[in-house]
């Protein structure tokens, strides 16, 4: 009697599991512009993903250099001390090195708690030349 229950009783059981699992990892309801600012908020992040993602800010264009300003200030505005390191990029063509762009990246160190290791968190902020880059590298900046 016991063998003719064991399939639905197993199917059962696991779909209470999966149904349990995945209330256990359903994302929370989304923090407002009112949440702490130690707390995640997506309507803060959205609001600096617009201000990043107006339009396209392909390297050496005003809208990249504003984009990093915007950066810049926000960080100083969090009581951060970021530093712009400038470099030459060079690609490889056919084998023979040529110079690309002037590239400059953003830098800001956040101390830890504990003496553990570090962790570096790491974007880029400009797109190609027709994208406003939202889903590109605008969402982690």
């Amino acid at each position: 009697m016991l063998t003719r229950w064991l399939a639905p009783l197993s199917v059962a059981v696991l779909a209470g599991v999966a149904v349990l699992q995945g209330l256990a990892t359903a994302p929370r309801d989304a923090l407002g512009i009112d949440a702490p600012a130690t707390e995640f908020s997506a309507a803060r992040a959205k609001q600096h993903l617009q201000a990043i993602a107006r339009e396209p800010r392909p390297v050496g264009s005003l809208a990249h250099e504003a984009a990093r300003e915007y950066i810049l200030n926000e960080l100083r505005r969090n009581g951060l001390k970021p530093e712009v390191q400038s470099t030459v990029w060079a690609g490889t063509r056919y084998g023979l090195p040529f110079p690309v762009a002037e590239v400059r990246n953003v830098v800001a160190r956040l101390p830890g708690r504990a003496n553990t290791k570090p962790l570096a968190l790491v974007s880029h902020y400009d797109t190609v030349l027709h994208a406003p880059g939202a889903a590109d590298a605008g969402s982690p900046v």
